[in-house]
């Protein structure tokens, strides 16, 4: 790989070079855009010992340090101690980011201004960068030079050889160190481990945000939630289905390579399709929209996006960083105020809406028995009269259903030495039905349509998926779907 030319290269694309290097590197770190209250901090990451976290100053210096630079490295530096103890943020170490390498008297110049402040701090210098250029060339190639271009060039050519290839009477030709095909009989597994390979890592080439990873399997797997997992695409038909699946390769991946998404739903003024859409934008409520009233466009990395017209689709909010679910103690008791029966609800994660003006709450009985939901308005205050909490009580064995009115309280973390007891008043208004299930194809053969769920995690972002023509499906976490 050919070196980068650090002293040819302007200050701006290094700074930003370099901050993807580390985030690459550091696959949980965040690049921090410059503003007046960055604190001085370029890249935050967690520490190496596992206590606090450590902070990257990037700076794009290539040659001796002069007077002021070395002063703005030392404001830099106070500015991360002030931040850090302003919101109580626990740095424990602190690197001095650039390409080029320390004399004696720059390390002696470090030291005089960082010793005794309770952090460990060192220079990150030239042969460090080039350490992590030389790991993830992609990077470098990518930002610095023509990489941008020719990965989508490349995944053009790939798609067109794979489907060239993969018409009938295709011959396959193994890679090289993979067996040999045999000289008579139908191909063997073994024979075709080399290409698949090959082509795995051809994928994986010049992407820095995303990897690929791929599969052929005669009935369409399930796609579950994997760490990294932005979008499965799979395509198929009666025998087999090809699935691809894009992971982002750190943290910043979405940040430095979005995915744009567009999205619009008709529907009739006061039909349930807009309250269902109103009830998903203030508490976060998950809803179905029918066949023929969405159109969507999603910019998926690797080509593998698309247009959808006159599809279904449904919403659910992504879940949150660092959301838990828990359990609720339900009671029903008479007029005097004795307890006659009582159970558990398991609570699952509070969510809002993309406005964030409703909080949704909803979990199931112990059992299955029934389901149980509150949704609060936080700009009223209060919980909507139409939407007091519900649930539906449902006997398997019986036809008929019993249905009651509960008014809700607190909530509590799921543990067993802490329950949070909901009383169930006797006046008995009907709870409606809080359970929601995911909806199946509304064609008429499984294999004549496909799927799409696409996620936008750690952002608060809706997922959508949807219908789309024969042939094709993709799926996506969190939770969406449209058709077309």
């Amino acid at each position: 790989m050919t070196r980068v030319e650090w002293t040819r290269t302007e200050p701006g694309d290094i700074e930003q070079v370099v901050s993807m290097l580390l985030c690459r590197e550091n696959p949980s770190a965040v690049r921090v855009r410059p503003s007046r209250g960055d604190g001085g901090i370029d890249v935050l990451a967690p520490a190496r010992n596992g206590a606090g976290v450590a902070v990257y100053q990037v700076k794009s210096f290539s040659s001796n340090l002069t007077a002021g630079q070395k002063a703005q490295i030392e404001r830099s530096f106070r500015r991360v101690l002030d931040y850090a103890k302003g919101r109580g943020l626990q740095v424990t170490e602190w690197y001095l980011t650039l390409p080029l390498d320390p004399t004696n008297e720059n390390l002696a110049w470090l030291g005089g201004f960082t010793t005794g402040c309770g952090l460990t701090a060192e220079w990150r210098g030239l042969g460090f960068l080039e350490g992590l250029a030389a790991t993830y060339p992609a990077v470098i190639d990518y930002y610095l030079r023509d990489g941008k271009d020719r990965l989508q060039a490349a995944l053009e050519s790939l798609t067109a050889v794979l489907r060239a290839s993969m018409g009938p009477g295709t011959v396959v030709t193994p890679a090289e160190g993979s067996a040999a095909p045999s000289a008579a009989g139908p191909l063997q597994p073994e024979e075709a481990a080399g290409t698949l390979a090959a082509l795995h890592a051809t994928l994986n080439e010049h992407d820095p945000h995303f990897s690929y990873d791929f599969s052929v399997d005669s009935a369409r797997p399930e796609i579950p939630d994997q760490p990294g997992l932005v979008a499965a695409v799979q395509e198929g038909d009666a025998e087999r289905w090809v699935t691809f699946k894009v992971f982002a390769r750190c943290g910043e991946s979405l940040v430095e390579r979005p995915i744009p998404l567009s999205l619009k739903i008709t529907a009739e003024a006061g039909s349930q399709l807009q309250r269902d859409i109103e009830a998903f934008d203030r508490y976060g409520t998950p809803f179905s929209a029918p066949a023929g009233t969405a159109d969507a466009e999603l910019d998926l990395p690797g080509s593998l996006g698309g247009a959808f017209t006159g599809g279904s689709v449904r919403l659910e909010p992504a879940p949150g960083a660092g959301s838990t679910g828990y359990d609720i103690r339900l009671q029903v008791v008479d007029q005097h105020g004795q307890v006659i029966a009582e159970t558990l609800v398991g609570m699952e994660p509070v969510t809002t809406g993309p406005s964030r003006r409703g909080v949704r709450a909803h979990g199931t009985e112990q059992y299955g028995v029934f389901t149980f939901e509150v949704l609060t308005d936080l700009e009223a205050q209060t919980v909507p009269s139409a939407q007091r909490p519900t649930a539906q009580i449902r006997y398997p064995k019986a036809s008929a259903r019993t249905r009651t009115q509960a008014s809700s309280s607190t909530s509590s973390k799921r543990s067993q030495s802490s329950r949070t007891t909901q009383r169930l008043s006797c006046g008995f208004p009907t709870w409606q039905n809080s359970l929601v299930t995911t909806s199946g194809e509304s064609c008429a053969s499984p294999n004549s349509c496909a799927a799409r769920r696409f996620p936008f995690r750690g952002r608060g972002s809706p997922s959508i998926s949807g219908r789309v023509p024969p042939r094709r499906r993709t799926t996506c976490s969190p939770r969406c779907s449209t058709t077309s």
